[in-house]
């Protein structure tokens, strides 16, 4: 049997491996929309890989979700440094401390002096 006639065989010198499946292919390319498992073992091996997928991308969204809340703290901060005269260090304590006061978490509350940041700036054009 030639190689043409394997379908699902490529040959690499003298070694046969089999052709990745459909599956594998379309989460290669980045289309997970398109990835069906149904009926794939989750202790088989691409199981276990959709599993660390999945997974990964988890951790990926939370980590971009927790960077994204301290850089707004952080803009926050800088804000304060401005407006209060004072340095980061005493400008993160007063974020802690009115954000304690407010009942809100210092995320919130930095999200609510950058907004107020904001519209005063356009106020003044």
């Amino acid at each position: 049997m030639s190689t043409s006639e394997q379908p699902r065989e490529q040959q690499t010198g003298a070694e046969l491996r089999p052709e990745p499946s459909a599956h594998v292919a379309q989460a290669a390319a980045g289309d997970p929309a398109h990835l069906d498992l149904a009926g794939v073992s989750p202790t088989s091996p691409v199981g276990r890989l959709a599993a660390t997928v999945d997974r990964l991308r988890r951790e990926v969204r939370t980590a971009q979700a927790e960077a994204e809340g301290r850089a707004l703290i952080e803009l926050a901060k800088g804000i304060l440094v401005e407006r209060l005269g004072c340095g980061p260090a005493q400008a993160a304590r007063q974020l802690a401390e009115l954000a304690e006061q407010a009942g809100v978490t210092p995320l919130e509350f930095a999200v609510e002096v950058i907004n107020q940041a904001a519209r005063d700036r356009v106020s003044e054009v």
